[in-house]
Parts: C-alpha cells; sequence; structure tokens
C-alpha cells in the first residue's frame, strides 16, 4: 500500500524539480527546451490532423497531437510558468531563430 505522506512529499519534491529546472526564463538553454516542447507540444498550432490519403480528420493521429500537448501544459503546470511568460520565451526565441 502506498503510504499518502510518502506519496504527497514525492509530489511536493518532484514539483520543486520542474520549478528548479524551468525557474530562469532567461537562460538560453531553458528557452530552448520550452521552445522545443512548445514546437513538439503543438503550442502554437492547431492539433486536428487531415490525412494525407483521404483527406479526412486523422482521430488517432489528432489523439497523439492532444497527448503531445498535455505533456506541454503539464510541464508548464508543474513548473509553475505563467502562459503570459512562457508566450514571451516562444516569442523571443521565434526571432532568435529567424535571424
Amino acid at each position: 500500500m502506498i503510504n499518502p505522506l510518502a506519496a504527497l512529499m514525492r509530489q511536493r519534491d518532484t514539483v520543486a524539480a520542474f520549478q528548479r529546472v524551468f525557474s530562469n526564463l532567461n537562460d538560453q538553454d531553458t528557452r530552448l527546451v520550452l521552445a522545443e516542447l512548445a514546437r513538439f507540444g503543438y503550442y502554437q498550432r492547431s492539433t486536428m490532423m487531415v490525412s494525407p490519403h483521404t483527406g479526412t480528420v486523422d482521430p488517432l493521429a489528432m489523439a497523439l497531437a492532444e497527448g503531445r500537448r498535455e505533456m506541454l501544459l503539464h510541464v508548464l503546470k508543474m513548473a509553475s510558468t505563467p502562459l503570459v511568460a512562457f508566450d514571451r520565451v516562444i516569442q523571443l526565441e521565434n526571432e532568435y531563430a529567424a535571424e
């Protein structure tokens, strides 16, 4: 049986670890990782996927894309990253990539 106190302490430690890893949004490595997670997690794109073969919505591909988005949103929640700050990171990385 799982000890509820131990589970709560592990959750607290996990949240603290996420916050340490992603706390400095001015750090170039942090911004690059978050920008890649945003790209992979469909942060600024629709998750609707159309099959190139049938021209119809592909529910399995869409479910995969939604799973990626859910993971990204989980990371942001665990890191306590405000979406406004995250949007700014993505904007800065998009400007950096365009140079």
